[in-house]
């Protein structure tokens, strides 16, 4: 591997072993790419590799890394394959978009055969959210020699918090390393020491592959959501102990979350500390809450893009859709803690087949009339769940064909403006943000201090956070 942590090497499908490909794994794109100098699987494309472009995807991928022959496991790829420009002299190439995780030291058939015993990894944004950080001091604990054969100051291992029951033991330790030299006095030297919050998860059985990364998954998503800024693996690889003896190296683990649009009014710690809850209470409810949710909370709060300075109906549409699978994949015990107005955001089919939803009217017309009028195109099938990957495209279809209808008629071309539906769906997703606030112990003083603390200019949208504000009450 690299320095820039990419990956030359051979690469083949499963189902084809005897066709390897040489290609590039670059770590450095988020998502990370595999680009290929050739084809995986040629059964993949009709026109036999050179005649046409064609879509596809792999669920597994391995790989052997050229410059140390390690194992590699890819999951979750899809792309295009890109036909050459001539069937003589150059072959086909494809780029496949990672979507899971990449695992070094193992060719593994799937994410369930594995039995892992141990995690431990360093999230981006982790050190901040326990506070922790760099400090100087004058006392070191010895030296260590590095595989270079160099001697580096070490420090000791300090404890940050943990264990925390959340079905399996989850504890954040804070390693103390040496960073540099800062200054010289009568003293002697004075080091500059860096803390690296670590979050190690010890189950007491052994858990599938697929379990540890969704755990770590869920961490990330925890500290998005307080930082407001993606999480990310900060060294670039978690480590996993396996059952029998052995370790496994995990380079990426696949991210639901790749930019917050609108949540950097979060990134305010005292919203944490305000609620007077330990940062364990925080970790156990957030796990709590993603056990009976799954992802459809992360999916309305990050899911809608901000593109060239607007947003579109779709990004509406979708935003909508996560709220009512958020609501309806609530327990009867997680719904009674919501506040009732928050609950008649999501739409209801009633009785009738064929029925539109219905959606109580805002205090403010204008918005209420918005709302209602886009809701009126959408069918009531929509609205029952997070829209699942093969239906994305013809979701997508269904929102260009409402934005169109509804630009094009002439009685709602200057009620639908793009300002409008931009409030809207931030509206929505403030509202999401604030139930799940409250769901985590944080109180209403707080909540509205980080409505009133937005840096967003747009005056829709400050009212539309402000009238959200007033309905939690």
């Amino acid at each position: 591997m690299s320095e820039s942590g990419d990956i030359l090497g051979e690469w083949w499908a499963p189902s084809t072993p005897a066709i390897r490909v040489p290609g590039l794994l670059s770590m450095q794109s988020r998502p990370p790419l595999l680009r290929l100098l050739g084809e995986l699987d040629p059964a993949t494309n009709a026109g036999g590799g050179w005649q046409m472009e064609a879509s596809y995807s792999f669920p597994l991928i391995h790989g052997i890394n050229g410059a140390d022959g390690q194992a590699v496991t890819v999951f979750q790829t899809g792309g295009t394959v890109v036909p050459a420009v001539s069937m003589s002299y150059f072959k086909p190439h494809q780029t496949l978009t990672v979507r899971g995780a990449i695992v070094l030291g193992a060719h593994l058939d799937d994410e369930v055969s594995s039995q892992i015993i141990e995690t431990s990894a360093q999230l981006s944004g982790l050190d901040h959210w326990i506070g922790v950080g760099t400090y100087a001091t004058d006392h070191l604990d010895g030296t260590a020699e590095d595989e270079d054969g160099y001697r580096w100051p070490v420090v000791t291992q300090k404890a940050g918090f943990g264990p925390v029951e959340v079905d399996r033991c989850l504890s954040i330790r804070t390693v103390a390393t040496y960073h540099r030299e800062s200054m010289h006095d009568a003293r002697g030297t004075v080091y500059e020491i860096r803390d690296n919050a670590v979050a190690i998860f010890a189950y007491r059985e052994p858990q599938p592959l697929a379990t540890t990364l969704e755990d770590i998954r869920i961490l990330m998503d925890l500290v998005t959501f307080f930082s407001g800024a993606p999480s990310w693996l900060q060294s670039r690889e978690i480590m996993l102990s396996v059952r029998p003896a052995e370790r496994l190296t995990v380079l990426d683990v696949g991210h639901r979350i790749t930019e917050l649009p609108t949540l950097g009014e979060l990134k305010d710690r005292s919203l944490l500390y305000s609620s007077e809850m330990k940062i364990e209470d925080v970790v156990q409810r957030w796990f709590a809450f993603n056990r009976d949710v799954g992802r459809s909370a992360i999916h309305v709060l990050h899911a809608s893009h901000y593109k060239d300075g607007q947003y579109t109906e779709t990004e509406f549409l979708n935003a909508m859709t996560a709220l009512e699978a958020l609501y309806s994949a609530l327990s009867p015990t997680h719904q009674t803690m919501l506040p009732t107005k928050i609950k008649k955001f999501a739409p209801k089919a009633s009785a009738q087949p064929g029925s539109k939803p219905t959606v109580p009217k805002f205090r403010d017309p204008f918005l209420g009339e918005q709302l209602d009028a886009l809701l009126s195109w959408v069918g009531v099938d929509q609205f029952s769940r997070v829209v699942p990957a093969e239906k994305q495209q013809a979701w997508v279809a269904l929102a260009v064909k409402a934005r169109n209808d509804l630009v094009h008629e002439g009685h709602f071309k200057t009620r639908l403006s793009t300002s409008g539906l931009g409030a809207l769906t931030r509206g929505v997703r403030w509202l999401l943000n604030l139930a799940l606030m409250k769901h985590l112990g944080i109180g209403d003083a707080s909540l509205r201090g980080s409505v009133w603390r937005s840096r967003d200019g747009q005056a829709a949208t400050f009212t539309t956070a402000r009238y959200l504000a007033d309905a939690l009450d």
